[in-house]
C-alpha cells in the first residue's frame, strides 16, 4: 500500500458512491464532501448507478456530480467512464464507499496511480462468499481502509485477514448545526395534529431495515397510545409492499409514508421518538441525526448501535426481531414526554461530544494526505 504523503494544501478528492439516492453511506459522503468544500478543498462525486436528489444538492454547492448508470450498461463501460473522470480531475485520493464501489474504482486508481481511502459501513455484506474472496484482494490496492465502527474493523481484520496496520475506525459525524432549531416545516404540513404522539424512522425500505417488524409492533403502540402516528421516510424495493402491509394491519390512518426526503433535519424536530428496527447496521446515521435533534431513540441491538445508546440514558435497545419489546419501549416514551425529553437532551450532548462532523472530516483529511490516525 502506498504511503506517500500529500502536501497540507487544498486537496482534490473524488468520492465514489452507489447512487445519488438518499441512503446512509450516500449521506455520509454528502456531509464529508460538503464540509470539505467549505474548507476550500475540491470535490467530485461519482455514483455508479442512477441519478437522484443528492446530485442536485452537490451541484448547488459547486461540486461536480456524475451518475454512471452502471445498471444500464456494462461493468467495463462504467469502469472506463470512471477512469476518464479520474484522469481529468486528477484527485489526490479516491474515497470509495462499500466493496462494490471499490471493485469498480481499483482499475482507475491503478492506471492513474491514485491512492484509495475506502470506507466500509457494515460487515454483513462482506460476510458472504463473494465478500470473503474479493475484499482481501481489493484491500491490496487501498492506502487505508476505514470502518464506521469497531465491529466492522475487527471483522475485516479477524475474519477476512486484512492487515490491522491499514485499518482504522472513523465514526460517522454529522453537521450538528443543521439540527439546532426548527425549520419551516410544521406538523400540519405532514397531516399531523399538535396533540399527536409521533415516532419516526428514516431508512431505506429494504429487508435489512425490517420495517415489517416495526409495523407489527406499531399495532400494539396504537392500542396503548392515543394519537400515535408513525412517520416512515425513505424509499426502496419494499415501498409498495409496506404500504400494503400497513393497510392489511389496519394502520393506514396511523402510518405516514413520506417517501425520500431531503428535509430530514426539519422532520425530526416534529417527532417525539426515533425508532430503528434493523436486522443489522453499521453506525446508523439516522440515530445520530435523531440524537442531534434531541430525540430519544429506540433501536434493535445490532451493529454499532450499542456505541450510540446507553440503556435508559438516551434511549432503549431491544433484541433483534423482538416486536413486543420494541412496542413497549416506544409506547413508554410516547406516554412519558418528560422522560423522553430528558433522554433526548442526553443524546444531543453525546453527539456534540463524540460525533461532530468536523472531527470525522479531520480524520479523513489525515488519511487522504497519507497520515495515520
Amino acid at each position: 500500500m502506498s504511503q506517500s504523503s500529500v502536501p497540507a494544501s487544498p486537496l482534490r478528492i473524488l468520492h465514489v458512491v452507489y447512487s445519488f439516492g438518499i441512503g446512509g453511506s450516500e449521506t455520509v459522503a454528502r456531509e464529508v464532501a460538503l464540509r470539505l468544500g467549505e474548507q476550500g478543498h475540491a470535490n467530485m462525486v461519482v455514483a455508479l448507478e442512477h441519478d437522484g436528489p443528492l446530485s442536485g444538492e452537490f451541484r448547488s454547492a459547486g461540486i461536480a456530480a456524475h451518475a454512471l448508470n452502471r445498471g444500464e450498461g456494462s461493468m467495463l463501460g462504467a469502469m472506463y467512464r470512471l477512469f476518464r473522470l479520474v484522469r481529468e480531475f486528477r484527485p489526490h485520493a479516491l474515497h470509495t464507499h462499500h466493496m462494490y464501489m471499490l471493485f469498480h474504482a481499483v482499475p482507475a486508481a491503478v492506471l492513474t496511480r491514485t491512492p484509495i481511502v475506502h470506507t466500509e459501513h457494515e460487515f454483513w455484506s462482506l460476510d458472504t462468499a463473494k465478500g470473503r474472496l474479493l475484499m482481501p484482494f481489493l484491500a491490496r490496492f487501498c492506502r487505508w481502509i476505514t470502518a464506521v465502527n469497531d465491529e466492522t474493523r475487527l471483522f475485516m481484520e479477524q475474519r477476512l485477514g486484512l492487515p490491522g496496520k491499514s485499518l482504522v475506525t472513523v465514526g460517522n459525524g454529522i453537521d450538528i448545526r443543521r439540527f439546532s432549531g426548527t425549520g419551516a416545516l410544521r406538523r400540519a404540513d405532514l397531516g399531523l395534529g399538535d396533540d399527536d404522539r409521533v415516532a419516526v424512522i428514516v431508512a431505506r425500505l429494504e429487508p435489512v431495515k425490517n420495517h415489517q417488524m416495526l409495523l407489527r409492533a406499531w399495532q400494539q403502540v396504537v392500542r396503548e397510545v392515543a394519537g400515535a402516528k408513525l412517520l416512515v421516510a425513505g424509499t426502496g424495493s419494499l415501498a409498495e409492499p409496506l404500504r400494503d402491509d400497513a393497510a392489511a394491519l389496519g394502520l393506514a390512518d396511523s402510518v405516514y409514508f413520506l417517501g425520500p426526503r431531503r428535509d430530514v433535519h426539519e422532520i425530526l424536530p416534529l417527532a417525539d421518538v426515533a425508532v430503528l428496527s434493523s436486522c443489522d447496521e453499521g453506525l446508523p446515521l439516522f440515530l445520530l441525526e435523531a440524537m442531534a435533534a434531541g430525540l430519544p431513540v429506540v433501536s434493535t441491538r445490532v451493529g454499532g448501535v450499542p456505541r450510540l445508546i446507553s440503556e435508559g440514558e438516551n434511549g432503549h435497545m431491544v433484541a433483534e426481531g423482538d416486536e413486543q419489546a420494541l412496542a413497549r419501549a416506544v409506547a413508554g416514551l410516547l406516554k412519558d414526554p418528560s422522560r423522553a425529553s430528558r433522554m433526548g437532551m442526553a443524546g444531543r450532548r453525546r453527539v456534540e461530544a463524540a460525533y461532530d462532523l468536523d472531527a470525522a472530516v479531520g480524520r479523513y483529511l489525515d488519511l487522504y494526505r497519507g497520515g495515520k490516525l
